[in-house]
């Protein structure tokens, strides 16, 4: 197994564009490569510099794996993170993209603040800079063959970031005890709660403003950030209804 100098980090970020840009899904880095989380994040970085480059912005930030039913699914033990770019921003009721390779839909609540967050904010003070928040869903697509992976292949692949819908606001007071049933074509997939998401979707918006300092970069007014998966992923193809919905009735859809 390879180390991971300079050259190999940009060599793994290299595989991954190339791959991506292939639509050909490959095996993980860390069967090649000897991948650390901090390698991971290097690789990210360089993925979505280049997508910058392009023209493309970061309008949030993906926590993935903040609850134990996607870590089970999974089979990973710590959450981690991904940005969000303004091309993957859906309205509800929208089609996923055609580009994606094998795509899967989580129920999540996304939240936005009315200010810039930084590490000495307590809980309390999210809670009270919480602007809005939703009822969302996030389409996950990975590169790796089969969603074989490991959470350092996950990380360095942007947290398998694709597409994200919001929907109608929810009530932010108590996002822990918020109520959402996952959906498929009518069918009930699963019945969620907030507290799925770390015990509070709070709880990984602290860890993430830590996890961001450390590469000199912060949750940003107006910035949308998803609070990770409340359920697990089911896949979604051509003709597919997503939803979830809210006791009072707020629905978010998304079509394969």
């Amino acid at each position: 197994m390879m180390g991971t100098d300079n050259s190999q980090i940009q060599q793994m970020a290299e595989k991954l564009i190339e791959a991506r840009s292939n639509k050909k899904p490959m095996l993980p880095l860390s069967e090649k490569y000897n991948l650390s989380m901090n390698d991971a994040y290097r690789v990210q970085k360089i993925i979505i510099d280049s997508k910058i480059a392009q023209g493309r912005r970061i309008i949030g930030w993906k926590l993935g794996y903040t609850s134990l039913a996607m870590r089970h699914q999974m089979k990973v033990n710590e959450p981690n993170y991904g940005p969000l770019l303004d091309n993957m921003m859906l309205d509800s009721g929208s089609f996923i993209s055609r580009n994606l390779l094998q795509p899967r839909v989580e129920p999540e609540i996304a939240l936005r603040f009315d200010r810039k967050l930084h590490i000495s904010h307590t809980f309390k003070e999210l809670l009270d800079f919480i602007k809005n928040a939703y009822i969302s869903l996030e389409i996950v697509d990975s590169i790796y063959k089969d969603y074989s992976f490991k959470i350092e292949d996950n990380t360095a692949d942007c947290s398998s970031a694709a597409q994200f819908v919001i929907g109608p606001i929810i009530n932010h007071d108590i996002l822990e005890e918020a109520k959402i049933t996952f959906l498929k074509n009518g069918q009930t997939v699963d019945e969620c709660i907030g507290s799925a998401a770390s015990g509070h979707p709070l709880n990984g918006i602290l860890w993430l403003i830590k996890c961001l300092e450390k590469q000199n970069l912060t949750i940003e007014p107006e910035q949308i950030i998803i609070t990770g998966g409340l359920s697990s992923a089911i896949s979604i193809k051509n003709g597919d209804l997503i939803e979830a919905i809210t006791e009072d009735s707020k629905v978010v859809q998304v079509y394969g």
